[in-house]
């Protein structure tokens, strides 16, 4: 299987790192040379041994020795970091055991991602191509003040390489197994003594690695081309690059494996076959803007706006019966723009910034099922609610279940229930860290941030008809005791107190329709005399069905279909 295989490889580099790791300590004893790896974790250059917080720095020399693609890669190679997927979502990336799963519109990450200083925003947008990159920081540990919302367990900041002064390219490409091929290009070029161009393209293609027993092509399917083209003025006291980077994506979705197949994981069996799919498209710029007032002040300005469309279909249940084809596409737009001022003394540093962002997101979900095929699902997840095994919809057991007769003439067996939602989210932050060396050894920091998010959402859930009718209806409360939009959320003794931006109204969480209720509550935001509550319901609906009825309908079983 290819995540063996590729197992193996990352152990083999693991031990090889280990082994030279161990074998200069003796030679270190003679001649100690450390590598000095700087790092900007804390908004200014900083070597990592003098970083207080928890970093994990990767070269680019590194990443490429280590053919680490994406930041899906670094996940084995980071303490504390998970969130592997095989999708192009990136939806569960977790930093000491803080995650976020919410596939919906109106949430974000629980880990920021950045790229030059920009938010990367949705998740199915982070997915970077990580070639011709100087380096990857993982920081751990909440950073509110130094990357603002939702860092509430840490963010990851991948710094891009700069045009320079010296004319330099190189191409480079790569054969593996499933017909794996790829191939990098990179070209630097100095225009003039301060104007200097760098430009990049990337290419992969691999086959599908996963049979389906259905029939039609392997899945595991992967595509992908990148480019990022970059411009830099380098004078006296201005340094400005502006970046436009575009990545195409197209590949097979999420495969779920099915335990009635065995212990054969390279095997799948599911009813759309090969024609679902996970197709991505970005498009970013960037500018990033230093001006140098003098010996110890600096500006600094972070202009960034990227486009963002991604389309997707799934079969979530692993099953050849048609119960339930998920499907979700995402329009984004997002911008922002970043202002600050840092102070470099000989025993004080600071700096003291604002930060605003505008993000509009269009989504479409649809999940699509046949009602026979969900009708006998029911009666095997609900064996003592429906007395048995069910021939469909029409069988007596299951129509005395569901409490009224069922049209056999009205059956749809491609029946589609959809949504369509928009989330328009707007911010602005105003910030400060200070750092007092008071010895060589002992550091002090203070630093505070002031956050107002705001987000409004609109939904439309169209009428699917068939004999069953809607399965899934919404319902959103919000209930307030204040209308102040400033709260703090989590206090923490390290860095004050943390922010974490509220969800937007209706985050569409349901996974199988029939099979699935979901009810959350959660709180949000304790500001000084003001607490908020909110509270989201899903409910099942059907004629002759109760509440107590909807409440066993959950998936908890769904791995005996």
């Amino acid at each position: 299987m290819r995540s063996k295989s590729i197992l193996r490889n990352r152990n083999a580099l693991a031990l090889a790192v280990s082994t030279a790791l161990f074998g200069a300590g003796t030679v270190a004893l003679a001649a100690p040379v450390l590598e000095e790896i700087i790092v900007t974790a804390q908004k200014r250059e900083q070597t990592l041994q003098d970083v207080p917080v928890a970093v994990s720095a990767f070269s680019g020399e590194f990443i490429a020795d280590a053919n680490i693609s994406d930041i899906r890669g670094l996940v084995d190679l980071t303490p504390g970091f998970y969130g592997k997927t095989e999708d192009s979502f990136i939806d569960a990336l977790s930093i000491r055991g803080i995650v976020t799963n919410d596939f919906g519109i109106g949430g974000d990450p629980s880990i920021p991602v950045f790229t030059d200083g920009v938010w990367q925003g949705r998740n199915g947008g982070v997915q970077m191509n990580f070639y011709d990159i100087e380096r990857v920081e993982v920081v751990k540990g909440p950073q509110a003040t130094l990357f603002g919302r939702n860092a509430i367990a840490g963010a990851v900041s991948i710094i891009t390489n700069k045009p320079i002064d010296e004319f330099e390219g190189r191409i480079s490409g790569g054969i593996a197994e499933y017909d794996h091929f790829d191939v990098h290009g990179m070209v630097n070029i100095p225009l003039s003594d301060s104007w200097y161009y760098r430009g990049n393209i990337q290419g992969l293609d691999e086959d599908g690695w996963l049979e389906n027993l259905a029939g039609g092509d392997d899945l595991g399917y992967h595509q992908q081309v990148s480019t990022r083209q970059s411009l830099r003025y380098a004078g006296d006291a201005v340094d400005a690059t502006f970046t436009v980077t575009y990545e195409d994506r197209e590949q097979d979705p999420s495969v779920y494996w099915d335990p009635v197949l065995g212990l054969d994981k390279d095997q799948v069996n599911i009813d759309l076959g090969d024609k679902g799919f996970d197709e991505s498209e970005i498009f970013g710029f960037t500018a990033n803007v230093q001006w140098d007032l003098n010996e110890d002040y600096t500006v600094s300005s972070i202009t960034g706006y990227k486009t963002y469309k991604f389309d997707y279909l799934e079969d979530y249940d692993a099953r050849p019966e048609h119960i339930n084809d998920y499907r979700q596409k995402n329009d984004v737009d997002y911008f922002s723009q970043e202002l600050r001022l840092n102070f470099s003394g000989d025993s004080v540093n600071w700096f003291v910034g604002a930060a605003a962002y505008d993000e509009t997101v269009d989504g479409y979900f649809e999940y699509r099922y046949g009602e026979s095929d969900l009708c006998r699902a029911i009666a095997r997840t609900q064996p003592r609610g429906v007395g048995g095994p069910v021939t469909g919809c029409t069988d007596p057991l299951f129509e005395a279940y569901w409490g009224s007769p069922i049209d056999p003439a009205l059956l749809d067996e491609n029946k589609s229930e959809e949504s369509w939602n928009d989330v328009e989210s707007k911010g602005y932050s105003l910030y400060g860290d200070m750092t007092w060396s008071v010895t060589e050894k002992l550091d002090l920091t203070l630093g505070a941030r002031w956050s107002y998010d705001e987000k409004d959402m609109r939904t439309r859930v169209g009428k699917s008809g068939g004999a069953l009718g809607n399965n899934l209806s919404w319902e959103y409360h919000t209930k307030g005791l204040c209308r102040r939009q400033r709260q703090l959320g989590r206090v923490h003794a390290s860095r004050g107190a943390e922010l974490r931006a509220e969800r937007a109204g209706l985050a569409l969480r349901q996974r199988c329709h029939g099979l699935q209720v979901r009810r959350f509550r959660y709180l949000r935001h304790h500001g000084a005399g003001c607490r908020r509550r909110r509270q989201s319901r899903y409910h099942q609906q059907r004629p002759g069905v109760g509440g107590k009825r909807a409440d066993r309908l959950r998936s908890g079983n769904l791995d005996q279909l």
